[in-house]
């Protein structure tokens, strides 16, 4: 975070403290689960008569249960799983079975202000399709919708939809300011002022900045002493007018800039064989002395084998919706988006430090003399921005009209439109990743070639077939989506009701590619002056080392569904769906791997959703689904058995599988001021079939998925469900309203990578909240939060490279978190 910045966002909160003149009390209150407003289906409905499963949190919700970020989100929404390999910022999801593997499009659409998040141009490094670091605070609502949509929000939603709703501007002048403590020197500052500039225009305007230290401590001495830590600033400004007493534009524009050291994992398992399989360098040696030297360091200890790692975001984006209410029967709206997002990472994806020893044995009858030699290090896949690029550079534009109506007499509710889409690169962008070679400026190609240098002390026999090298890559993905779609729902009887939609998609995804591989060393082990380039992909790119590829697909999605209420608050649903995920292209993978086609999905659902009152009231909802999925896109490793070429990964539609679960949600208050929520997912996941067929007469005969027949999907624990009480003491009117909440949270293992190490283990996390509104009568909230209590030390992902690098590296989970938190609100 650079001093301007800070600079901006603390002028920023001390100029809404100067404007706070007028003290009140006004606030979000807990909202009575009967009566929260959701607009899943596009518009305002009741929760209760939606016949859908989600979970839904305004923002009294979110501050009440501390929840920050996506990764807070999944805590307390259990169909919903991240995956933050790559950070915060980079964040890819899971629901219900559907997550999303490196270069295939999301499986969740996200979406703020009714328009889907940016794409950051599916290229090496993740970026958009999410909900960056400062999505969570002014908001109306977030929205968690498990199950396909692929009638009103389209393709790449086959697992559900995370809607964020901001908060409109209102017609009184409001705001607060707000600071957060905490451990790890936590710091975080927000602002937000509403200002009705006259009777027809209105102005909202905020900002949330966090800087945070890192809990990983780096012990290479090389590159920063910490990881882990979070940084931002985050500005949101919205204007609303009344052009007419019929028509309403509302603008709402968003900035978002993050910077820090990125992520790093730790080397937690090593091979401890010295045999030379196929040729392969005994990594595992190296592996297990890296170990050795973080024996006794703590958990949270990592070797970073990088002097600058660092991963710097920047996107902004602006929202109009012009909205033109005909009459009381038929509404238009038109949403227009256009946006950026931007990329620079330079990170260590594997966590291996290699410090070349004194003696090394490669084989069990051979150990050599490094000499010289010992004591250089050097990483194993490293990432890299290529010079005078970046990791992403996307535009987007986001086009869509809507017509929405009803018949007089109130019996058929209907809603369609059109909708475009188009993703471009701004520039194209590349990665420069050093493999296995040492380079103190591998952006003018200084670099050598530390484990081929001891070719020389190798016999022949025994000799590596590959050596190090320095892999570069160039290229830019575009994405075209159109679409046109109805949906109505008609009540048959008044408590009967009959919903139909359908909505048909055109899709084409371009790829082009230019890579190159960069050695320093001869393969007898003779050093290079200037290093020897290669086309990475050989024969399948031209003479400039470029692929160009393209990917169209079109396909229907469609919705039939009933819903019944049998008695008064009782509502009985039912539903076929079919979504589908849009194919896709993969530059850096040769032809004809490099496009794959669209996935389907048909989903059966039924649901109820209930709500009681009385001495005990409260909610409960059951839904229970099963998904057909098919042509899915499996990850599959490509190899030769003959050695003909470099060993590679490609996603193939490859596979067919099967998803059935049951979702449970509910609240109880059994005495006044005591609630009870929860949450619970049961998902029973299984692989029916893999095809994975050789292609005749390609380079390439040996396919593994990383996927068997028969076992559970990836990223997908089979349990995952919360509980939290939240007691509201008993103290006078004059003192304010304090509440104390706990929340148990559990999820069980799920499956990360393939390889005997590749599943994440199960975790309990226990977190708890202390929150004091209007203090003593006074515009003041206070909080105080904690998360992880219990201090549990656990892993989030893994590499598993045990078989081809001889090591494995996980990723951590957050530490015991604390603070204290204190607004105050002004105005009318």
């Amino acid at each position: 975070m650079t001093m301007t910045t800070l600079k901006m966002a603390l002028c920023f909160t001390s100029a809404l403290a100067g404007i706070a003149s007028t003290p009140a009390l006004a606030q979000d209150k807990e909202a009575d689960p009967t009566e929260i407003i959701v607009t899943v289906r596009r518009v305002e409905e009741r929760l209760q008569d939606v016949p859908a499963s989600i979970v839904v949190f305004n923002q009294q919700r979110l501050n009440d249960k501390n929840i920050q970020s996506i990764s807070d989100l999944s805590t307390f929404a259990p169909s919903l799983t991240v995956n933050a390999r790559f950070g915060a910022k980079a964040a890819t999801f899971s629901m219900r079975g559907f997550s999303q593997a490196s270069r295939t499009a999301s499986s969740v659409g996200v979406y703020f202000a009714d328009v889907v998040a940016p794409r950051g141009g599916n290229g090496t490094n993740p970026a958009g399709d999410g909900a960056g670091p400062g999505s969570f605070f002014d908001l109306e609502n977030v929205q968690v919708l498990n199950g396909p949509q692929g009638t009103l929000f389209g393709r790449n939603t086959t697992g559900g939809a995370v809607i964020l709703v901001p908060k409109r501007p209102t017609d009184r002048f409001e705001g607060y300011v707000e600071g957060t403590y905490g451990n790890y020197d936590n710091k975080r500052l927000q602002g937000v002022v509403n200002i009705p500039i006259s009777g027809t225009i209105r102005f909202r305007a905020g900002v949330d900045y966090q800087d945070r230290d890192g809990f990983i401590t780096n012990i290479s001495g090389i590159g920063p002493d910490k990881y882990g830590q979070q940084a931002y600033v985050a500005a949101r400004a919205s204007l609303l007018i009344d052009l007419t007493p019929d028509v309403e534009n509302y603008t709402v524009a968003s900035y978002a800039h993050t910077h820090d050291n990125g992520t790093v994992s730790k080397v937690t398992n090593c091979a401890t064989s010295a045999t030379l399989p196929n040729g392969t360098f005994p990594f595992g040696q190296l592996a297990c002395q890296q170990i050795e030297r973080g024996a006794g360091a703590g958990f949270y200890t990592v070797e970073g084998s990088l002097p600058d790692p660092h991963s710097r975001l920047t996107q902004w984006q602006v929202i109009n919706h012009t909205t033109w209410t005909v009459n009381d029967n038929l509404t238009l709206k038109n949403i227009v988006s256009y946006s950026q997002i931007r990329l620079n990472n330079v990170t260590d994806v594997l966590g291996a430090n290699y410090v070349i020893p004194a003696t090394m044995t490669v084989s069990p009858t051979l150990t050599i003399n490094t000499g010289a030699l010992a004591g250089r290090a050097l990483g194993f896949a490293e990432a890299t921005r290529a010079p005078g690029f970046n990791s992403a550079d996307q535009q987007n534009f986001v086009e869509e009209f809507r017509l929405q109506g009803k018949s007089g007499d109130g019996r058929l509710n209907w809603q369609g439109g059109v909708y475009f889409e188009h993703s471009t690169p701004r520039r194209p962008t590349g990665t420069q990743a050093p493999n296995l070679i040492d380079c103190s400026d591998s952006d003018h190609f200084v670099c050598s070639d530390t484990i081929g240098l001891l070719f020389g002390n190798i016999p022949p026999a025994f000799r590596p077939r590959s050596i190090g090298f320095l892999g570069n890559q160039k290229g830019e993905v575009s994405f075209l989506n159109r679409a046109v779609y109805g949906q109505a729902t008609y009540a048959v009887l008044d408590n009967l009701k009959l919903t139909g939609g359908l909505r048909y998609t055109w899709d084409k995804t371009r790829g082009k590619g230019e890579l190159r591989a960069y050695r320093f060393i001869s393969p007898t082990g003779v050093p290079l002056t200037v290093p020897v380039v290669s086309c990475t992909l050989g024969a399948f790119a031209d003479a400039n080392c470029r692929t160009d590829a393209t990917q169209r697909s079109k396909a229907p999605t469609w919705l039939l569904g009933i819903d019944f209420n049998p008695v008064d608050k009782v509502l009985l649903y039912g539903k076929y769906s079919r979504g589908y995920r849009q194919g896709i292209v993969s530059y850096n993978v040769p032809p004809p791997y490099q496009t794959v086609g669209p996935e389907k999905v048909d989903t059966f659902e039924i649901g109820a959703k209930t709500s009681f009152s009385g001495v005990v009231s409260g909610t409960f909802n059951i839904a229970g689904f099963y998904n057909s999925l098919s042509d899915q896109q499996i990850n599959v490793s490509l190899s030769s058995s003959t050695n003909a070429t470099t060993a590679t990964s490609a996603i193939l539609n490859a596979g067919k599988s099967e998803i059935s679960g049951i979702e449970i949600d509910g609240s109880l208050r059994p005495f006044k001021g005591f609630t009870i929520d929860g949450n619970l997912e049961y998902l029973h996941t299984v692989v029916k079939s893999l095809d994975v067929e050789n292609v005749p007469g390609g380079i390439y005969d040996v396919f593994v998925p990383t996927a068997t027949v028969g076992s559970r999907l990836p990223l997908v624990p089979k349990w995952k469900w919360n509980l939290t009480g939240t007691y509201q003491l008993p103290v006078p009117d004059d003192a304010g309203r304090v509440s104390v909440s706990a929340t148990y949270s559990k999820a069980s293992s799920f499956i990360y990578s393939t390889g005997p190490f590749g599943v994440v283990e199960g975790i309990g996390l226990l977190s708890a909240n202390l929150n004091w509104n209007e203090v003593g009568g006074t515009p003041i909230d206070l909080s105080v939060f904690g998360t992880n209590l219990t201090g549990e030390k656990y892993y989030t992902a893994v590499n598993d490279l045990l078989g081809s690098g001889g090591f494995v590296s996980k990723y951590f989970g957050e530490p015991r978190m604390y603070g204290v938190r204190i607004r105050y609100r002004f105005g009318d």
